[in-house]
């Protein structure tokens, strides 16, 4: 029995010293805890501050990974965007959410050229009220931006004429020279005197070759064969270069093709196209 109340002692007194460490070192962890927290909370609020700082100067136009956004109070800005007498635009939605447009931009079936070049505030301004070289091709859009039609002098009568006109919207579009494809139509269809099905080019199909609606969509087969197996012709803005890459391509199985490309774009002066 003395054991026992021994025992039960010893436990007591264990227990009640137990009880004291703990109360003796409660204001050290509360201490540590605070700070902690408090440290926390100081680092939580700094980082807030300094992301609330940085969007704060988001302000005007930003370049990010290439492309530029114009913010206004941290926010990017979408849809139409004037600033003094510029105007841009900036993409509503999806990935691109955001960030200004440039070259050429269909708006609810209008077409509309932003710049593709120049300095900050400059590029992705919109080409409106006057001319603008597009493609080595001067473009005349109105005051509203909208496209109409390219600048030029001399008829449109004949064959060369009719085709060096559409050769010329081609070049502003899709950056392929217009003295080339002219030099082209004209050495496949005889000068416009044998044009099978509005084929200007000669591309076949198969066996035989390929038949068109209009010459214009003749054309844009023939971008789009240009694509597929000539694509370094894009952007070459010297005519005797761009014949010699068609001659050296396998274009034809004759030879000299692209001499003979050369030669009828110098006996017709064909080169006032690209302008």
């Amino acid at each position: 029995m003395i054991e026992y109340r021994r025992a039960v002692r010893r436990i007591l007194i264990c227990l009640i010293a137990a009880l004291g460490i703990v109360i003796a070192a409660a204001p050290i962890l509360q201490t540590e805890s605070g700070t902690v927290w408090a440290a926390s909370k100081k680092a939580a609020k700094k980082k807030s501050s300094k992301k609330k700082k940085k969007n704060a100067r988001k302000n005007g136009f930003v370049r990010k990974n290439g492309s530029w956004y114009y913010y206004e109070e941290g926010k990017k800005k979408t849809g139409w965007i004037t600033v003094g007498t510029r105007r841009y635009y900036a993409v509503r939605t999806g990935s691109r959410r955001g960030r200004l447009v440039k070259g050429w931009f269909t708006i609810k079936k209008k077409q509309y050229y932003f710049r593709e070049e120049g300095k900050k505030g400059v590029i992705c301004s919109l080409a409106a009220g006057g001319t603008c070289k597009v493609n080595g091709i001067k473009c005349i859009f109105d005051e509203e931006g909208q496209f109409v039609k390219c600048k030029h002098a001399g008829s449109t009568d004949g064959f060369i004429n009719e085709i060096g006109e559409k050769a010329r919207i081609n070049q502003v579009y899709n950056n392929i020279l217009a003295s080339l494809v002219v030099a082209q139509a004209c050495l496949e269809t005889g000068y416009g005197s044998n044009v099978y099905h509005n084929n200007l080019f000669g591309i076949r199909a198969g066996s035989g070759y390929r038949r068109y609606d209009s010459y214009d969509e003749s054309i844009e087969d023939y971008v789009e064969f240009m694509h597929t197996y000539i694509p370094r012709i894009f952007g070459v803005r010297d005519s005797g270069t761009a014949c010699s890459i068609i001659g050296r391509s396998g274009y034809a199985e004759a030879g000299g093709y692209g001499s003979i490309l050369m030669s009828i774009v110098s006996s017709n002066d064909l080169t006032r196209f690209d302008k």
